[in-house]
């Protein structure tokens, strides 16, 4: 197997304060973003181990399957180009670098248990390979994904609960899905998903904190949404809105222009006339206060 073209993941990292990562779970996996792999074996060599780019897919795709996935799905996904001797090979190669890797990761006192293969990191049942239920504990995906979902449902039914799950969710995601990990086209689907439901956590969350009266973090929030989707005129007009709030009119003035340009020079066309109107109430104010 190749050596990994993107940097092998940093080992050891913390948990988001904010985050619901359990602090006795013997691995930590941190997937939204740049991929960072710790546990309680010794840094040095957890980090040897896990120099493989296919190793890192192996156990993320794992984690992303907890459901246990078998030979064939792992090889469709990791190795879709391959003929069945080869991904016999590959395959058998890949689990045990995984399971070399996760022994160091891990170190001799994990404390796995017997749920699953006799404390097996990775076991096979019925012909479908599954990571140790006990190793899920530390991944932030589905972390993510429950404090977002229930921060939204919350929003919805109550117009003003679910601020804090939603500030948590978005302190987890530090950027896309694997970003800068030479993965295989199988993750672009959950990718997008997650992105997707990213993006609808800050809508959220920047409409309770305007609601709130916390318009700086509002502010905040807004500038991630537009970083992310640039087109989103709505982020924009709610960022205005925030640093008029604030007083920083010079501010929002600034960023009516930087969506005008990216509007015309993206889409050939010009700000939604709610956004011009705001865009006039704040002139119109930073004229009176001259």
């Amino acid at each position: 197997e190749p050596a990994a073209a993107a940097s092998p993941p940093r080992l050891g990292a913390e948990p988001s304060a904010r985050g619901p990562t359990a602090a006795s779970a013997p691995l930590e996996v941190a997937a939204l973003g740049p991929l960072r792999i710790g546990g309680t074996g010794r840094e040095g060599a957890a980090a040897d181990a896990w120099s493989a780019a296919r190793t890192r897919e192996l156990l993320v795709f794992l984690l992303l399957h907890p459901e246990g996935a078998s030979k064939q799905e792992i090889g469709r996904a990791l190795w879709p180009d391959a003929s069945a001797s080869q991904l016999r090979n590959a395959f058998h190669v890949a689990l045990h670098r995984l399971r070399s890797a996760l022994a160091s990761t891990l170190g001799p006192d994990a404390g796995l248990g017997p749920d699953a293969g006799d404390g097996e990191t990775v076991a096979v049942h019925a012909g479908r390979y599954r990571l140790h239920p006990a190793l899920a504990a530390g991944f932030d995906v589905p972390c993510f994904e429950a404090l977002a979902r229930r921060g939204l449902a919350a929003s919805a039914a109550s117009g003003g609960g679910g601020l804090d799950d939603l500030l948590a969710a978005l302190d987890l995601y530090r950027g896309e899905l694997l970003a800068g990990e030479p993965a295989g086209e199988w993750h672009l689907a959950r990718r997008d998903a997650l992105e997707h439901l990213f993006l609808q956590a800050l809508a959220a969350a920047g409409e309770l904190l305007e609601t709130a009266g916390r318009s700086a973090e509002a502010c905040a929030v807004y500038r991630r949404w537009i970083a992310v989707d640039d087109l989103c005129e709505l982020a924009y007009r709610r960022l205005m809105i925030c640093l008029d709030d604030l007083g920083e009119r010079p501010e929002a003035l600034r960023v009516y222009r930087r969506l005008a340009a990216v509007l015309e020079r993206e889409l050939g066309v010009e700000p939604e006339a709610e956004t011009r109107q705001v865009h006039e109430q704040i002139q119109r104010a930073a004229r009176r206060s001259r």
